[in-house]
């Protein structure tokens, strides 16, 4: 089955007046399926915003092609990129919204570009005032607007024009905690509800924990690590990467352990959760596990059970690797 969206050797490059020139991009190479939510990751500067502007057909890649349902995109002029634009909702970091339009009129603005009949712009205007909760908000102005409703807006105006891929810049970046919760179960009650494939840039773990099936990690302009979250966030291989998971875990308690034993983190992943492998390690091994901490990740792919404990005894090496052999990940903690 072909991708809906693909990268390939995606390169940019900027230029700029008695100044090297900036590669904001390096060789990208990314699948997004249909139904997907994706997550691209990365710290300020590592090339987000400009790899979603490339796929928003703003911006043109120096080097590379970007398909979409197998049409190359990145070779169409600007007529011929009208209907694949269509196609595509962005919703913006900072809402991007018209001060002077009021809610409704903010969300025509798209259907105005395109010139939808009016009929069918207040029918369409109706349906995603529902779908977005703003019904009692339709004929308020920005100004009068939270944060999260502003971007409730913009999450409609996106969706005007009905596309099947929507584009979201840090969409939640500029929210309290409580509201990008409710931002991103919107966005993934409206992905299944409406058939919709999302790329999600962000510089935060937990958003694509929360909401993203697959990842991929940027940093200076490469991908440096992709697949599903679950592999991603129980196997991460970059340091980057590494970085990222740590910041969207619970910070492990070194103040707790004795220092007599091995301090570990385990990961348990899927069915593996279920299985008494501590009982049985500590039964064969003869070791003891002070466990300090344990919690649940509910990924959107996989269950991760996580424990922290303090293992001692004559063959912790042993029990270690009995662990791995049963599937556990094992990573030593150090205070």
């Amino acid at each position: 089955m072909s991708s809906l969206i693909e990268c390939k050797a995606v390169s940019k490059q900027y230029y700029r007046q008695k100044h090297k020139g900036i590669q904001a991009l390096r060789h990208v190479n990314i699948k997004v399926e249909q139904g997907d939510i994706y997550g691209i990751i990365g710290l300020s500067g590592a090339g987000k915003s400009t790899l979603l502007r490339c796929l928003a057909t703003l911006e043109k890649p120096s080097l590379g092609q970007i398909f979409i349902r197998g049409e190359e995109i990145t070779r169409l002029n600007e007529v011929q990129l009208r209907p694949v634009r269509q196609q595509i909702g962005l919703i913006f970091q900072h809402f991007n919204l018209f001060s002077s339009r009021n809610v409704m009129e903010n969300i025509a603005y798209p259907m105005e570009i395109c010139g939808v009949p009016k009929e069918e712009q207040n029918r369409r205007i109706a349906e995603l005032l529902g779908l977005v909760g703003l019904k009692e908000q339709k004929h308020a102005y920005p100004a009068q607007l939270s944060g999260g409703q502003k971007q409730r807006v913009g999450i409609a105006r996106a969706l005007a024009n009905e596309p099947e891929i929507l584009l979201c810049d840090e969409a939640t970046s500029a929210l309290d905690p409580k509201t990008t919760q409710e931002i991103l179960a919107l966005i993934k009650e409206l992905q299944k509800k409406l058939d919709l494939t999302v790329v999600l840039i962000t510089h935060e773990m937990d958003v694509v924990k929360q909401i993203c099936n697959k990842v991929a990690v940027l940093s200076d302009g490469e991908v440096i690590e992709s697949g599903q979250v679950g592999e991603v966030f129980v196997y991460p291989k970059h340091p980057v990467t590494k970085q990222f998971v740590q910041k969207a875990i619970h910070e492990v308690p070194t103040h707790l352990f004795s220092g007599k034993g091995k301090a570990l983190h385990l990961h348990f992943k899927g069915e593996r959760a279920d299985q008494p492998v501590i009982t049985q390690m500590v039964r064969q091994f003869d070791v003891d596990a002070n466990i300090l901490l344990g919690w649940i990740d509910s990924l959107q792919t996989v269950t991760i059970g996580n424990l922290i404990i303090e293992l001692t005894g004559d063959n912790t090496e042993g029990a270690i690797a009995f662990l791995r052999e049963q599937g556990v990940v094992v990573e030593e903690v150090h205070s």
